[in-house]
């Protein structure tokens, strides 16, 4: 027997999906894309979401962990959808309830994401890079833009989505624009953005700046360096 359809990785990723038991219906899921940042803001995720109470699965380019531990390597960023979905299944029958997945742009063309439901994507930002692959900056973007895509199906059981954004990236307007159906949120040095970061301090063994949103302020210490450390923590703060 064999079935015809139109996309082969659209279906290979809903298939494996349902074949292991639709692994991230009963976990928060969010994943992460951008030119940089994503394993930083993977870590961050981890960290924060552990310290809440949660028991964390991470999926990214430095191997798979669960519960800070290393588990797999990571032949790819972003697994095959079969592969992923395994993964995935994997952690949440070892008690996962929390996932963090770097998404890259291979992944989001050849859809190896599409069986995941998206409680939260992260834009960290935007550079061209890859394309040999995508052949221009415009369509680079487009595919970063399928995760939000992803993320505004459709989906009675996730109810409280949620796309966070760069707001001090050229792109943010682009995607902005074209995010409709769930909330934005965004974060930056910007005074517009909703998660801000002001009174930036970097020295050679911290990273320090206060951080504001919802009206209150918090005083951070990173042992992160750099500036771009300040908006990975934001990322992560911001979802």
């Amino acid at each position: 027997a064999w079935v015809s359809v139109p996309d082969a990785a659209a279906a290979m990723a809903q298939a494996a999906a349902a074949f292991y038991g639709d692994p991230t219906a009963s976990m928060t899921a969010v994943g992460i894309t951008g030119t940089n940042g994503k394993t930083t803001v993977s870590y961050l995720l981890e960290a924060a979401a552990s310290r809440a109470g949660r028991t964390v699965g991470v999926v990214g380019t430095t191997g798979h962990r669960l519960r800070g531990r290393f588990i797999e390597e990571a032949t790819h960023t972003t697994p095959l959808s079969v592969d992923l979905m395994r993964l995935l299944a994997r952690m949440r029958q070892a008690g996962a309830d929390f996932a963090a997945l770097e998404v890259s742009s291979h992944a989001l063309a050849l859809k190896r994401a599409d069986g995941v439901r998206f409680d939260a994507a992260i834009l960290t930002n935007l550079h061209s890079d890859h394309l040999d692959f995508h052949g221009t900056r415009e369509a680079y973007l487009e595919t970063k833009a399928r995760l939000f895509a992803l993320l505004e199906r459709p989906d009675a059981l996730k109810t409280r989505r949620t796309a966070v954004l760069n707001r001090d990236d050229p792109a943010y307007a682009a995607f902005r624009h074209r995010i409709l159906a769930v909330p934005c949120v965004s974060f930056g040095l910007s005074p517009e953005a909703d998660y801000r970061a002001d009174a930036v301090v970097l020295s050679q063994t911290a990273t320090m700046f206060n951080l504001h949103a919802h009206g209150k302020r918090l005083s951070v210490r990173l042992k992160l360096l750099g500036e771009h450390n300040v908006m990975n923590a934001l990322a992560a703060a911001a979802a």
